[in-house]
């Protein structure tokens, strides 16, 4: 079994890093400040995590890609 991987901010750079994990098969937990953005990762199946805790909670990789 794949170990389940949260990815946080799904921006320019984030949605199609998440994209390809989601792509490749990897269970993953998404969350982004705006629910718009991981609309189209939650309709290919991603989780969408309710807060950040979350996230960390449920997954044994977090990638987060941060604005600078």
């Amino acid at each position: 079994m794949t170990a389940r991987v949260g990815f946080i901010g799904l921006g320019i750079m984030g949605q199609p890093m998440a994209s390809r994990l989601a792509d490749a098969g990897i269970p993953l937990t998404v969350w982004n400040r705006s629910d718009a953005a991981a609309d189209a990762l939650v309709a290919a199946g991603a989780h969408r995590a309710g807060n950040l805790a979350e996230v960390f909670a449920e997954c044994e990789t977090v990638l987060i890609k941060a604005r600078r």
